[in-house]
């Protein structure tokens, strides 16, 4: 993508697009990939496992939302003043941003460990993998406490555009996972365990890992703001006012993964087969989306500096400019995987009604990336414009009014099975995205001022 048919940018303290996409969609892709090799490694040892850690993931990835709150309300904050001298107003959030997600990762934590069974139990996780999914869950979620250490530096050094650190030690710390997780599931070397338990104990070393990484980076790259951390006191108007932002724009992601989450329980009940069959499909089209999150992301950046100049209009047609190429561009990929789909899949497993059930929904999702590309673009950019709210709204009532119960009501009810929840999810992202469009549009955000 070229930035200058995207849009000038005028001035110099707005960042370059490629100077962003590239490093984020690096590291996203390389997450992607690596998350995949862990799934392939998985599959070559057991297709059980790879259900047990897929279910087990759809809980963690709630945990990791919700710790989203206080990144994502700090980020909108940091995003509109990082290009600014306001350095006591930037410390202030960096501490707050850092130290509200570490509070929140340690009670999500407690969570897993205390209700972890009933909560596998309650996404319908079939009783001969619920004890390896729950081993597998209670180690990953102490994980969530560095986790939640990565995520706060990492939205720092985004909103200071040091996009390529985030990039090195994400990429590290994925390869560490998977170097670990070969060790456990193909040596006879016992450093972590053996199985899925000793695969969630190369992530929980791996995470802490690049809780250090990024802990050094941000002494050594941004020495003006060691400050933030002289103390251990939190006011309450500055938590209120990251709260007030990171909730709703977290509470978006929540209810999409916790919808997720229940449909998955809905797949469940098809069987152990079908839960297979999404995990591969998501895996595999997983490529569009880490593209969708790389360029969401760089646009958050690049629109937060506009806004924070005062510059809203050169926002708005930045970002529609944005949105029609990287919707021809998802189209053009999802079209590209959907061809190579039976390739792809032979690697992945020997069973014939995974195989064919996997290749049916790559096809579908043709329809659903560019759909869940634009929600991806248009929720990231009204959050970083402080709309937070109504992106929130739209998401819960489509999610629990039309995509949960239809997903039902089509999947088993009507007998479609996974095909028919893949048809609800199209027609869910494209109505949303329209919907947010058309906010977008009507630029009733640029009326918002956050400080």
């Amino acid at each position: 993508m070229n930035e200058e048919n995207l849009g000038k940018q005028p001035d110099t303290n707005v960042p370059v697009f490629r100077r962003l996409f590239f490093p984020l969609v690096i590291e996203q892709l390389f997450g992607m990939l690596l998350g995949s090799i862990d799934v392939l490694m998985l599959s070559q040892y057991s297709d059980a496992s790879v259900a047990a850690t897929g279910l087990s993931n759809q809980l963690i990835n709630v945990g990791l939302m919700i710790l989203g709150i206080a990144s994502l309300g700090s980020g909108i904050l940091l995003m509109q003043t990082a290009g600014t001298r306001q350095n006591s107003e930037v410390n202030l959030i960096i501490r707050h941003g850092v130290y509200l997600n570490v509070h929140i990762s340690l009670a999500m934590a407690a969570v897993f460990l205390i209700f972890g069974q009933q909560l596998l139990r309650w996404i319908q996780t079939p009783e001969e993998i619920l004890g390896s999914a729950y081993s597998y869950l209670a180690i990953v979620s102490v994980s969530l406490i560095f986790q939640s250490v990565m995520t706060s530096f990492g939205s720092v050094f985004r909103s200071f555009t040091y996009v390529r650190i985030v990039m090195v030690v994400s990429i590290l710390t994925n390869l560490l996972s998977i170097l670990g997780n070969y060790t456990v599931l193909f040596t006879p070397i016992g450093l972590f365990g053996e199985g899925i338990h000793g695969v969630a104990n190369s992530t929980l070393f791996a995470r802490f890992i690049g809780m250090l990484l990024l802990i050094i980076a941000f002494y050594y790259l941004l020495p003006k703001h060691r400050a933030a951390f002289s103390t251990l006191r939190m006011d309450s108007v500055t938590v209120k006012t990251v709260m007030k932002l990171g909730f709703p724009s977290a509470l978006e992601n929540i209810s999409y993964t916790t919808s997720q989450t229940i449909i998955t329980g809905i797949i469940a009940s098809f069987g152990t087969m079908m839960v297979t069959s999404k995990i591969y499909t998501q895996n595999i089209t997983g490529l569009v989306f880490t593209v969708a999150a790389a360029i969401s992301q760089a646009n958050q950046i690049i629109i937060g500096r506009f806004i924070g100049l005062k510059q809203k209009d050169q926002a708005r047609d930045y970002t529609v400019k944005l949105l029609i190429k990287s919707m021809a561009f998802a189209f053009v990929l999802s079209t590209s995987l959907a061809l190579v789909s039976h390739w792809i899949v032979n690697w992945l497993t020997d069973d014939p009604v995974i195989r064919s059930s996997v290749i049916q929904l790559i096809w579908l999702s043709i329809l659903l990336e560019p759909g869940r590309l634009s929600n991806e673009i248009l929720i990231g950019a009204l959050n970083t414009a402080g709309d937070v709210k109504f992106p929130t709204m739209i998401s819960i009532l489509s999610t629990f009014l039309f995509t949960v119960p239809m997903s039902y009501v089509v999947g088993i009810h009507f007998g479609f099975g996974l095909v028919g929840v893949w048809i609800i999810f199209i027609l869910d992202e494209w109505v949303r995205a329209v919907v947010l469009f058309i906010r977008w549009m009507r630029s009733s955000w640029q009326s918002i001022e956050l400080f």
